[in-house]
Parts: structure tokens; C-alpha cells; sequence
């Protein structure tokens, strides 16, 4: 999952740990592992990390959930228990 900050908002420490429960609580929903990758906007714009990955935005992730997966991850997308 990648997570874009503002550090004009956030050192890089406390986006990590404000969005850590997030990300905690998405992967008990799916059930899978989750890598977490924390980028400020300039370092996206910069890396072309979304491009090169084929990153796709978390609403349209769990869209994709919603239709292919079965059990508690597509309940949960079904539900919006994604949303933020």
C-alpha cells in the first residue's frame, strides 16, 4: 500500500505511525500481509513509483475486491469498511 504525505504536515516518523492502525486494520479485513511504502507527494512526482508499479488508487483496489474475492475481504469491501 502506498500512502502519499505532505511533510509540511507530517516528519516521516508520524506518517508511518499515524497511518499504521489504518494499515493494520486493512489487512485483518483482507487477510493478506500488507507492505506499507510512505512517499511525500515530490518523492512520487519524482520516482514515478504510481507509473512504474501500476499502482492503482485504494478505492479502486477494493472495487476490485468487491467483484473478484469471496469471504471476509469482499464482506468487508461490500460494506466500506475500507473507506478512511
Amino acid at each position: 500500500m502506498l500512502i502519499l504525505y505532505d511533510p509540511l504536515v507530517f516528519s516521516p516518523a508520524d506518517a508511518y505511525r499515524s497511518h499504521a492502525p489504518f494499515v493494520k486494520e486493512v489487512q485483518r479485513l483482507i487477510g493478506l500481509p500488507l507492505d506499507l511504502t510512505l512517499l511525500t507527494y515530490g518523492e512520487e512526482l519524482s520516482s514515478g513509483f504510481i507509473e512504474d508499479t501500476g499502482a492503482v488508487p485504494f478505492e479502486a483496489a477494493t472495487r476490485k475486491l468487491t467483484s473478484h474475492s469471496t469471504g471476509p475481504a469482499r464482506k468487508a469491501a461490500q460494506a466500506g469498511e475500507f473507506k478512511r
